[in-house]
């Protein structure tokens, strides 16, 4: 199974936000993905093996905005807030995604674990397109430099948690 990102928006490097607006709606798409697959009583490995990718593209996408993004916004912005909120939801997520990790989806609560991980992520999501993301692009921080170095870091840990997975 393959977990690299697919799709024109990863080929070409674009600004760190809009690449991650585009994580943003490809982690939206497989949410769905899943919903639908709970709502035609999907088999337990198909939809465990749809939460497994969830939660990779969660911990991957996390990761670059906790070691990149995060501390760019906190150098070049005023307001610190923002950014503690964002990780503090981080550590929920975090939570969250060992949960679904360690159950397996015959667990009675799996779906349930996965939607609530689902409406966890649509809140960040608003809080960083809303009130973050608007912010930062006001200032002087190099969305270019940093986008190129967000899915260079981002493929790298794809590929450790790919090979994790397999291993």
């Amino acid at each position: 199974m393959s977990i690299h990102p697919t799709g024109a928006q990863h080929t070409a490097a674009p600004d760190a936000l809009r690449a991650l607006q585009a994580d943003h709606r490809e982690i939206e798409t497989l949410f769905q993905q899943y919903a639908a697959l709970v709502k035609a009583d999907a088999p337990d490995p198909q939809r465990e093996e749809l939460a497994g990718r969830i939660c990779t593209l969660l911990v991957a996408h996390a990761g670059v905005e906790e070691e990149i993004l995060y501390p760019a916004a906190r150098s070049v912005l005023d307001r610190q807030d923002p950014v503690d909120r964002a990780e503090v939801e981080h550590q929920a997520l975090d939570e969250l995604v060992g949960k679904i990790l360690a159950m397996s989806a015959d667990d009675p609560l799996y779906d349930a674990t996965v939607q609530v991980l689902d409406d966890y992520v649509r809140h960040h999501v608003a809080e960083e397109e809303q009130r973050l993301f608007p912010l930062l692009r006001e200032t002087e921080l190099d969305v270019a430099a940093l986008g190129r170095e967000i899915e260079r870091r981002k493929q790298e840990l794809l590929t450790t948690l790919e090979v994790a997975l397999e291993g």
